[in-house]
């Protein structure tokens, strides 16, 4: 089971985001038992509506290996509480999720075909889904990302990827050279810098040598790599770890660095091209993220206990 909490910064309470369901096994009749039923609790995204932050969360349930059910919830001021939920009714688990605030709506991928982009309309009491895909896409849909009125999605599977910017509800392939690279995670549109984002890219050999991959910097606009940086990556940890990420509201981009036994926290300066450290005294870092206004930034060390800590950053 993995859930989300949520934390005080003010005074280091915690507690789960969703109350936690009676988890005592029921007996059905004599010698029979429910089998409790896995859920997985996952951040999907936020909007800023009025001065008022809305976060947007999933809850998979999963039934069986071939079947999940996924719910998702829109919190308000009290994120402890929820305003509306969506139930996908689709016996098929979400691969990819990203809420839109400039255009409010979301777009969800399935891991089972047909394969492309489903929309929800925030706009709508009732969240509905499109019945079908909106933006269709040939191999299912890995990630998204924005810049906020432009979308860019990676689709692929098997070694084989691709770049699509969404342009009038179309997948429109991005050519970029990624061939050297057989597996691709995290595309992130810069928050400030519109046709600019980085992912990551690696292979097996790669993988071999000391868990490394390319952080890439790349523009759209002008058809070129800014920056090619090895960091480490490894492919095998849970969906959810972060290896990069661009500070919200800054020209940062944030990503780990192995040196012998040691994983830190380093950035990338856009304005000037350097790389340095975050200035974290943390060297077993499993995975972080940075906060929506890029003030603090949250460990997650590599530790039998899977400690999490949060620092603020450094302008």
């Amino acid at each position: 089971e993995k859930y989300l909490v949520i934390c005080n910064l003010n005074t280091g309470e915690y507690s789960r985001l969703f109350d936690q369901n009676n988890s005592q096994i029921k007996r059905k009749g004599r010698g029979k038992r429910n089998r409790r039923m896995n859920r997985e609790e996952t951040i999907v995204g936020w909007i800023m509506d009025g001065g008022i932050p809305y976060l947007y969360t999933a809850i998979d349930e999963i039934k069986s290996p071939t079947e999940t059910k996924t719910v998702f919830y829109e919190h308000g001021d009290d994120p402890k509480e929820y305003n509306r939920y969506f139930d996908s009714k689709y016996p098929n688990k979400p691969n990819a999720t990203l809420v839109n605030s400039d255009q409010n709506h979301a777009w969800i991928s399935f891991i089972n075909g047909p394969y492309g982009l489903y929309k929800i309309n925030l706009n709508k009491s009732n969240l509905p889904l499109s019945k079908h895909p909106i933006v269709k896409t040939s191999r299912m849909v890995q990630a998204l990302t924005t810049w906020g009125n432009k979308e860019l999605l990676l689709a692929g599977q098997e070694n084989i990827y691709n770049f699509y910017r969404i342009v009038n509800n179309e997948a429109e392939l991005v050519n970029i050279a990624i061939s050297e690279y057989t597996i691709i995670r995290d595309p992130i549109c810069h928050p400030l810098q519109d046709g600019v984002f980085s992912f990551i890219g690696s292979n097996a050999d790669y993988q071999d040598d000391k868990k490394r991959g390319d952080l890439c910097i790349y523009d759209i606009n002008n058809k070129k790599y800014i920056e090619k940086i090895t960091i480490y990556f490894d492919k095998d940890s849970y969906g959810g770890n972060r290896f990069s990420q661009w500070a919200p509201t800054k020209n940062r981009l944030y990503f780990l660095k192995k040196k012998r036994d040691e994983i830190s926290l380093y950035f990338y300066n856009y304005l000037n091209g350097k790389i340095q450290s975050a200035g974290i005294d943390e060297n077993k870092i499993k995975s972080f993220v940075i906060s929506n206004d890029g003030q603090y930034c949250a460990i997650l060390r590599d530790t039998n206990t899977d400690q999490i800590t949060v620092y603020k950053l450094d302008d």
